[in-house]
Formats: C-alpha cells, structure tokens, sequence
C-alpha cells in the first residue's frame, strides 16, 4: 500500500515543449494580466469548494481559455463513489457546452482537481517522510485514489492514449500527464506568485486538438442523431428468432436460419444504457480497417496503468453481427507473440475449444511516453530529451522497433491489479530505481462471445466445461504446428460457450454448453527455455492460479505439470465457491486456500502448498475434517491432489538427491551435478541480478553450502512414482476426467442456490487477469484441521498414525514456509 506514485518531473518549459505544442501554431509567450489569481492569495486557508469557485472565476474572467471553457455544473460521471469524487471542474470545448443544462461529463477534454493545502498530501511528491498510517499518509493515498479513479474512468469513457489533468493543492498547482506507463508531471508552483506560467499552461491547453489532448484517432464518437447510433439501438432490440442458451434439445424446425442467442444481444442491449458514450472502432484488417460499433465495455480492467484491458460486445457495421473486440495495452518487452497471431496459428492447426479470430492489430502508432522519459531521466549519458520530436513521435519509433523483434533490456517490474506488468497501481508506491514499462496499443476481435465459468450449473457442467479447456490445451501442446504452453491457466481465462450441435441420428440438434480457453497473449512454444519476465520476483500470470512450483522457483520455465496444476486449482476454487459442500463457511476457506494467512500478497505457504506439497487432501477449517461434496468430484480432486502430492515428494527427492552427491564423486562432478545454477538460485530467492563468485561473498558461502552432504531422506516408494507420473502429461488427467463425467451418480441440483460472493483468486490482474468479484480479505481467525475419516478413502488417501496430528491451520502454513526456507538455504 502506498502514498505516491513514481512522477517523472519536467521543468514547465520541458513540460510545455514535450506535450504542449499545438500542431501548426506557433505560441508565443503571453504576459498575464494584473493578479488575474488575486481572490486566491489565501488558497492555502480555503476549502476545495470554494478554491474551485475562485479559480473558475479567475480563469473566465481573464480570458484565459480560447474557444474553451473550465465548467464547474456538469453531469455527474459513473462508477464515481463518495470516496472517488468527480472534477470540481473541467475544461470543455466551447460547443460542447450547452446555453441551458449542463454538460456531459464524457465531454470534458481536460480534469481539473481541487484540494485544500495540507503540508507533505501531494500524491506525486517523490519525499518518503510520510508515514504510512499517519494523518498525512492516509490523506496522500485518499488523494491518489481520487487522482486516479477519475483518470481510470476517463481512459475507459473517452478511449484515450493519455490525459492531462490539472491538480491544484490550495495555492499550488501541477499539471500531469497520465499514460499507460506512468506519470509526468510540471513541479509544484505557486500559481499566485507565477500566474505567466498558468496562463501559458491554460492557452496552450485550450489550442491542442483531439488528438494532442491524447484522444484516440482510432475511435469516434456518436452523436445520437447519427445512422450508426440508431443502428445501434435497432440491433440491442428485443427480437422474436432469438433463442435460450440454456441446454437442451432443440426439435427439427426451431433453426430455421443461424440462430442469435439472447444472452448476447441482452449483453450488447446492457452496453448501451446509461449515459455512457457510444463510439465506432477501427481495427486494423491486414491493410485495410475494419469498423465496429461498441458502447460501454463488459468488462474494464482495474488501474490506470498496465494493460487496461477493455472488453467490448461489439457490433460489426459491415456484416451486421455481434462479435467480442478487446481493447489492451501490450508490452512490448515481452518475449511473447501478439494474442492474434498465436490465435491464428491454433485456429490453422484445427485446435477447437480456443477463440476463433476476425482481425487484429497494433492501433497506429500509439505507445507510451513515460518510461522513455524516465529511461532519459536515468541514463546519465543520455541526450538531453528537450525537442518536441522527443514526445509522442518517439512513441512511434518505439512501436515500430517491437514489431521488429527489438527488445530493450528491463529490470523488475512492479505487477498491478490485473497480472500484468505495470509501473503503478492505485494502490502502489513505484521504486525510482525500476524501469518503467513500455506499452503499445492493442485490438483483437474473435467472434465468440462467451459467459463467465461461475455461470455453470452443476458440478457435473463445472468439470465438462474445464474438460473442454483441457483438450484444447493438450491439442495446443502436442500438435507439430503449434506446440505450445498456455502458461495463464485461470478461472477468468476458461469460458462458457453454448453450441449448437447436430445429434447422431441428423433429424435434430442439442445445445451444450462447452469450456472456450482464452487469452494465449503470455503463451510461449514447449520447448522455449526462456523464462518469463518477472514482475518484482513473482511470475506473469494469475498468481494465485499458479503452481507451486513456479512460485517457489520463479526462474523455472513452465512445464505440462505445472500448467495441470493449474486447472485443478480452477476446479478447486469454483467447486467450494458454488458447489454444495459441507464447507460452512466458503469464502473465508479460499481465502486461506490461496493467500498465506489471510495475506494477500503472500501467495505460498497457505492451504493451497499444504494441499499440494503435503496433505493430497482438501480439509476444512470448521467443521475440522476432510472437505466433501458427496459426488464423484471428491474422487476427482482426492486424485488429483494425491498425484501432485506424489508429484512434489519426488521432485523434492531427486532435489535433494542431487544435492547429496556421494562421497567418492569428484567436486567437478557434484558441481555439475548442481540442478540449477548457484547464481541463479539466489538471484530468484533474493531478486538480485546474477554476480561472480568473486564479486559477492554472500554467493561464494551459498555455493559452499550446496556443495555439502545432505542425507537423503523420504525416498518415493513405486507407488509415490505412479502417482506423479500422472500429472508429467495431460492423458491419465483426460481420460481420468472423461470417465468420472460418464457416471450416473452425479447430482443435478448440486449448485449453490443462491451462492454466496467468493473472494476471487483473480489479480489484477492480469492478471491481464481482471475479475467482477471481490479481493480476499485478510481472515485473522485462528482454525484447526484434522486428517479425513474412513469415509473419504476416495478423496483422501490415509497416512501413517504418526502424521495424524491436529495442528493449527497458521502453524502448518508457517511449518511449511519454513521448510521452505530451509531448502533455499540448503
């Protein structure tokens, strides 16, 4: 949790010469009238309110705007609370305020934000005096949430690139710039004392045009009286083909012509009420573009930096269909393909269960600003960054060198709400010393439009759907032509696809709804050794989907185990979150599973390693026993766990085996017998770059120490063997899966009647990775477990009397978290 974020600051001159050159003007330096900012000489002493009501004044009575004017009445914006207040005022094209009424709030152009002076409150301040629960902190990050819950908004409603906000802290001022990447931002000045500088800020504001402003070119605003707007309205109308999703059999006749399902036209229908703006979106086509017209987004992924992924149900101008456009922003540091690309590849090779591609496309030449300034900022033999041509043409040449394969060499990213990286978050305090990174503007559209995996019916439906999705990703990795690894397995990224299939006897047609595995944007192909970007030591992806295993060693590539499981973690998550059980109490169950302690950023050492490394049972907390959903589901995840039990005792084993060479090997020989690098290791446990021997005796101690004796212990039996031999591959996992679905014993009204609000799993993320449902809360009671009954032999394999202890679930975590720690030191 933080109380600023990283601000790149420029001098008002540099400020004006980046970004405040209006195309094909020039502007000359206009002296400021007699005190135009009199009223405010006491700001310091004054409420927001009525600061606001003087700047207004001051601003229009001066003239200090052409063709502009700062509005304090206009409509109130959504997705606003008490907390998130909108602008006390904004600048507004003089057109777009109406004689009577007010103006709509998606027109402002430029944010302006007033607040009463307290000492040490400037959320872009670089001073890290403030403590973080005193008055002053709590006051700094109200502040920034504020900030950036108005620039969040602003980047959804109006599809922008950047945005200019003007920030006032009583009888001071910045004027900042959001992008995607980070913030820059003038010094704080003394408005009163300086008026020339605000009046130059201001005119020059009031000259840009759209696209200096940082709207997107790309995206047009509707007026209500355009043909497209009313399109629009035609299309989300009620309509008599439609038919129910629902599955079931559906009689000879009914599918006169290609059927629309109602979902999805109730979707686009949901998209466009409300006052929020409607918009068409060109997508690139190859070498032409491609028209689409969208309302409010479906989905709209938290922060206003990282990817800010926007998902739309789009409606296509030319062939009259509804398709689903994803909006992003794409690093371009990371080794990975554009999602299009490796969704053309798996729709080529035939792969089913996978989103099936229109088009795609990099937008123009739009790409953030920020992390070149702060690469300039910080790069002592850089160029002085001070001509104009060092701003948005740069991003241009940046784009165009990520296309080319050209990738610049970064450190440790910070990973904001939705998985990806990001060099701030609303909730994030930025180290100066990582480098930010570069994003470039991204659309994908493919033509499902799936539903959330929580929207399944029955446990029975849960696991078919996450069937689905196995298939498609073991056709993805073994098929010749693709051969590659999801490597973000995750609830958000497994959907529900209803379709439409002939029976066997072709008089007629069922309904079933199937799995749809999505987002293959982090893919990479099977045998790549090249090991994801971190993100301040935690892998890309869902984390909290992730395996073990990756968590522990964030340098390993991922492997067809890991990924397996993943998909049980999925299983795991929904089935106690919707499944009936006899867990009392499911969220506060999941948020132990998946956080250590109620942690939320601590995301091993919890039920979820417990489960895994060392139970091979699912238990609950209260009632303490073993967790059971009466089903065949118990003896799917009691397989599942026991085999990935197995599966870590003999990676554990063969570890330690290497380790303990005997005593005749030659040191050369146990130094190559070493199974990862010495270097390495510590570089992953303490995210330090990898040094010499000579250069760090902290390594030199470490690589002594592993070079020692450790007797051999816990050593797999054949039939520890068997069991982790069948989670290395997908088929034991399929066809297990395939035969439990085929039983009869499965009940239908198995769901959750009314199911409670789990906390999701889902970051940030990602984690691209981004979720309708809310963030796990810390849980701070104290609970124990006990080993399964004789009743759950199925789901629970039995263990020795001597292991049958009952511990404390926050004991066992942290029992577990410390033989971790040993094995990082061994």
């Amino acid at each position: 949790m933080a109380h600023s974020v990283v601000t790149i600051e420029l001098d008002n001159e540099e400020f004006s010469r980046a970004f405040l050159q209006p195309p094909h003007i020039t502007v000359r330096d206009r002296r400021a009238g007699l005190f135009p900012f009199a009223s405010l000489k006491y700001a310091n002493d004054l409420e927001p309110t009525t600061i606001s009501k003087f700047f207004v004044s001051a601003v229009g009575g001066h003239h200090l705007i052409t063709g502009s004017t700062l509005v304090r009445q206009y409509s109130d914006p959504p997705s606003l609370d008490e907390s998130h207040r909108r602008p006390d005022a904004a600048i507004f094209r003089s057109l777009s305020v109406p004689r009577r009424g007010r103006a709509h709030w998606a027109d402002q152009r430029v944010p302006v934000v007033f607040f009463s002076h307290v000492p040490g409150a400037d959320p872009f301040s670089s001073a890290d005096s403030v403590q973080l629960f005193s008055k002053t902190g709590r006051e700094r990050k109200k502040r920034l949430e504020q900030l950036s819950a108005t620039a969040e908004l602003l980047f959804a409603a109006q599809h922008r690139v950047f945005l200019f906000m003007l920030v006032v802290f009583g009888r001071k001022l910045r004027l900042v710039r959001w992008d995607r990447s980070g913030v820059v931002a003038t010094p704080l000045t003394d408005y009163y004392k300086r008026p020339t500088m605000l009046c130059d800020c201001l005119r020059r504001l009031s000259l840009l045009d759209d696209s200096s402003l940082g709207f997107d070119t790309t995206a047009t605003r509707l007026p209500s009286r355009d043909p497209d707007y009313l399109r629009m309205d035609i299309a989300a109308a009620h309509h008599g083909t439609d038919i129910d999703h629902s599955e079931r059999h559906v009689e000879e006749g009914e599918l006169e012509e290609v059927p629309m399902f109602r979902y999805v036209r109730s979707l686009f229908r949901d998209s466009l009420s409300g006052d929020w703006p409607r918009y068409r979106l060109q997508v690139q086509d190859g070498d032409s573009l491609r028209s689409y017209l969208v309302g409010k987004p479906i989905f709209r992924g938290s922060g206003t930096t990282g990817r800010g992924t926007r998902g739309y149900v789009a409606f296509d101008s030319e062939t009259g269909c509804f398709v689903w456009l994803k909006d992003t922003w794409r690093a371009s540091a990371m080794a990975t393909e554009r999602e299009g690309d490796v969704l053309r590849q798996l729709n080529d090779a035939g792969i089913e269960n996978v989103p099936t591609l229109e088009c795609h496309g990099d937008v123009h030449d739009q790409a953030t600003v920020t992390d070149i300034w702060w690469e300039r900022k910080h790069a002592p033999s850089s160029t002085s960054p001070h001509s104009p041509s060092s701003s948005p043409s740069t991003s241009s040449t940046r784009a165009a060198d990520s296309t080319t394969g050209r990738k610049r060499k970064r450190g440790h990213e910070f990973s904001g709400e939705d998985g990806a990286p990001r060099s701030m978050s609303r909730e994030g305090t930025l180290a100066t010393a990582d480098p930010l990174q570069h994003y470039i503007h991204y659309r994908v559209v493919v033509k499902e439009i799936a539903m959330p995996l929580k929207k399944f019916k029955s446990g029975k439906q849960l696991v078919s759907i996450v069937l689905d999705c196995l298939h498609a990703h073991r056709h993805a990795s073994t098929n010749p032509a693709i051969l590659r690894l999801h490597r973000d397995v995750s609830g958000d990224n497994i959907l529900i696809y209803p379709r439409i299939r002939p029976d066997k006897d072709g008089k007629g047609a069922s309904i079933v709804w199937s799995g749809l595995l999505i987002d293959w944007e982090l893919s990479l192909p099977r045998d790549s050794e090249e090991v994801p970007q971190l993100v301040k030591g935690v892998r890309l992806g869902t984390r909290q989907f992730i395996s073990v295993s990756l968590l522990d060693n964030p340098l390993q590539p991922v492997r067809v185990s890991d990924e397996l499981e993943s998909f049980l973690h999925v299983l795991v998550y929904y089935s106690v979150a919707y499944v009936r059980s006899n867990c009392t109490s499911p969220n506060s169950w999941i948020n132990n599973y998946f956080f250590y302690c109620g942690m939320p950023n601590a995301y091993t050492g919890g039920l979820k390693s417990i489960a895994v490394e060392h139970d091979g049972y699912l238990s609950t907390l209260v009632p303490e026993g073993p967790l059971l959903f009466r089903s065949p589901m118990d003896g799917l995840l009691g397989t599942l766990l026991r085999s990935f039990k197995a599966h870590y005792d003999v990676m554990e084993f063969e570890a330690q085996k290497a380790r303990s060479p005997s005593p005749s090997s030659s040191s050369s020989s146990r130094s190559k017998g070493s199974p990862v690098d010495p270097r390495a290791a510590l570089a992953a446990r303490n995210f330090l770059p990898v040094t010499s021997v000579e250069d760090n005796p902290e390594l030199a101690e470490y690589m002594a120490r592993i070079k020692a004796r450790v007797p051999l212990d816990n050593i797999p039996t054949d039939e520890d063997r068997r069991y982790a031999s069948l989670v290395a591959d997908h088929s034991f996992v399929i066809d297990f899966i395939d035969k439990l679905i085929r039983l009869n014993n499965w009940p239908d009204d198995d769901r959750l009647p009314q199911p409670p609000t789990p906390p999701s799993p889902s970051s940030e993320q990602d984690v691209e990775q981004e979720s309708e449902e809310s963030a796990p809360s810390p849980s701070p009671k104290r609970r124990r477990k006990v080993a399964p009954t004789k009743e759950t032999t199925r789901a629970a394999p039995s263990r020795s009397q001597t292991s049958m202890r009952l511990t404390r679930s926050r004991t066992r975590a942290a029992a577990v978290q410390g033989s971790r720690s040993e094995r990082r030191r061994a």
